[in-house]
Parts: structure tokens; C-alpha cells; sequence
């Protein structure tokens, strides 16, 4: 009768322990640093007046809407807001495809359109929420690179079209040359 706890053929062995050692030289021991998860981020900066103090306080709290391109009928925005405290008041704002909204199945950040607002208090009245800008369309390309062990997003094109209140036209911004990132200003 075979022991079935037995040890295994010495061939089986070697072959188990070359394997083992392929296997560890190639893949195992890499860290496969990508830095992906921010490729396809839209950073906002913004760049308004500043008060005596020299805080930007004038753009305290922040909304941004996001819709779905093309906007289901009867579809509502989704809604986040940002409240801007003094120590925050010269950071920026990044779009991607999980923040500020959470990622929804598979549909990346130009997937959607997104309406930045600010809310304008004059003395007396009620805030009203104003526009600040329009972002209409994001257009990205990019591609998997992988060399056997390591596999990372490149993003090769990032263009946002924005759209200001008044104006017919869209403006187109390259994020991927200098200063690779949007200012928004009143």
C-alpha cells in the first residue's frame, strides 16, 4: 500500500523548487509602483480676489454637479459640497473618477459633464447659487503598458472643454502640458 503522506518523487521536488525560484525572481520581488490612480485627474486651482488678510475668502463653499453624458431622461445631477475653511483656502479641487463622487460601475471621469458654483450673499438676501464654470466635455485616451511583471495605466491625452456663462464657445485646455492644471477664476 502507498503512503499517501509520503514524500514527493525527487523529480517532483526539483520541479517544485525551480518553479518556486522562476517565479520569485520575476514577479514576486518588483514593486510595481504606477502612480496611476490620479492619470486621468482634473485638478481645478482656483485664482480669485483675495482680501485684506491674504485668504481667499470669497469662495468659502463650493458646489459641484456632475451629469451623466448623456443625461438619462428624468436623470438628476449628482451633488457634492465643498466647504473651504481658512486653512484650505488656497488648495484646489481634483476631479477624478472616484473623487469628489464615488466611481459608478465602470464609467470614468468623460463620462460626465460637471457646474462648479459658488454661493453670492449680498446684504440683506437669501445666497444665491451662482456659476462659476462649465465643464462640458473631458476628453481622455490613454493605454495599459506592461512589461511582464508590472502593469500600468499611461495617459497619454487629457483635454477639458470649458464653457463660461455669456460666452457661445468652448475653450479647450491640454492638461498634459504645463501648467496641467485648470484655473478657475470669478
Amino acid at each position: 500500500m502507498v503512503n499517501p503522506f509520503s514524500l514527493p518523487s525527487p523529480f517532483a521536488a526539483v520541479l517544485l523548487v525551480a518553479s518556486g525560484l522562476l517565479l520569485s525572481g520575476c514577479c514576486a520581488n518588483d514593486v510595481c509602483d504606477c502612480n496611476d490612480a490620479d492619470a486621468d485627474a482634473v485638478e481645478l486651482r482656483f485664482a480669485s480676489s483675495f482680501s485684506n488678510t491674504g485668504l481667499n475668502t470669497d469662495l468659502d463653499t463650493v458646489v459641484i454637479q456632475r451629469f451623466a453624458v448623456p443625461l438619462p431622461t428624468g436623470g438628476k445631477p449628482d451633488v457634492v459640497t465643498l466647504i473651504r475653511t481658512a486653512a484650505r483656502s488656497r488648495d484646489s479641487i481634483r476631479l477624478n473618477n472616484g473623487t469628489p463622487f464615488p466611481q459608478i460601475s465602470t464609467t470614468r471621469l468623460d463620462g460626465y459633464r460637471y457646474v462648479l458654483q459658488y454661493y453670492v450673499t449680498r446684504p440683506g438676501n437669501k445666497p444665491v447659487l451662482t456659476t462659476l464654470l462649465n465643464i462640458s466635455e473631458i476628453k481622455l485616451e490613454g493605454s495599459i503598458d506592461g512589461n511582464g511583471c508590472c502593469t500600468c495605466y499611461n495617459n497619454s491625452k487629457k483635454t477639458v472643454f470649458t464653457r463660461r456663462d455669456g460666452f457661445s464657445q468652448d475653450s479647450a485646455f491640454d492638461l498634459k502640458q504645463a501648467p496641467r492644471v485648470l484655473k478657475v477664476t470669478k
